[in-house]
């Protein structure tokens, strides 16, 4: 439930049928809620790393790596030239490099690895494993989970070495999610919503549906099908897709 409500202008029209802005950007934001909230459940545990280790991140630090994650996506492009095409949150590419940051001096101080050795391959590796690791220190309750987090929350996450917990609101998830959503992504929506707009009205002619129900249950298949190492998720994530748009 969006308060106050999503726009309702029309961003299409298919046989007469509007499809609503409303719906473009309730599938968008659901189309990106995973990556978004692991995103900020990310950038909370680092937060309270980084207290607990009594580091403190520069901002010339933060730039740097936000010119690691731009070489990284291989756009070519300067941050001057991103922050002016519009096309990117410099607001959440912050937060992200921050979150990078983060991981990387807390595993450097943690290992006591020298600055001339900080960015050799074995180490980077090496990081990634360290990251997991820390991870399994803490319980993460995320919506549509069970158990979920408490009412009203997007996530829950608890330090299991010392019961300290950490919130991720409705309000921050919401704000992070449009941050996400690009110029293209609206384009690649809208043209969805129009495939969707154009099967229900088939499916309407022929007196049928796809039930929420199937869905599930299809998706529960999909998740015995792919037990561990190789989940299902893991596939979504290899193949540049989520299970939310794959049951979509």
């Amino acid at each position: 439930k969006f308060e106050p409500p999503l726009p309702s202008d029309s961003i299409a029209s298919v046989n007469g049928t509007p499809v609503p802005a409303s719906d473009l950007l309730e599938f968008v934001l659901t189309q990106n809620f995973t990556a978004g909230v692991n995103s900020l459940v990310l950038a909370k545990i680092v937060d309270h790393e980084v207290i607990k280790e009594e580091i403190t991140i520069k901002e010339g630090a933060i730039d740097d790596e936000i010119r690691v994650l731009l070489e990284q996506s291989s756009t070519g492009r300067t941050v001057e030239e991103m922050e002016k095409s519009g096309n990117i949150s410099m607001k959440h590419l912050r937060r992200q490099a921050r979150t990078q940051r983060g991981w990387k001096e807390i595993f450097w101080k943690r290992q006591n690895i020298a600055e001339d050795q900080r960015h050799e391959q074995t180490n980077q590796m090496l990081l990634q494993f360290w990251i997991r690791q820390t991870m399994q220190g803490y319980e993460t309750r995320i919506r549509g989970t069970n158990p979920g987090p408490l009412p009203g929350l997007v996530a829950q996450i608890t330090d299991k070495s010392d019961g300290h917990e950490m919130y991720v609101t409705a309000g921050e998830s919401l704000d992070f999610l449009i941050g996400l959503a690009k110029l293209g992504g609206l384009i690649d929506g809208r043209e969805q919503m129009i495939d969707r707009t154009l099967i229900t009205n088939e499916l309407e002619k022929v007196g049928s549906e796809v039930t929420d129900e199937e869905i599930l249950q299809w998706a529960q298949e999909q998740r015995a099908k792919h037990p561990p190492p190789f989940t299902w998720e893991q596939i979504c994530k290899i193949k540049g897709t989520s299970t939310e748009r794959e049951m979509e």
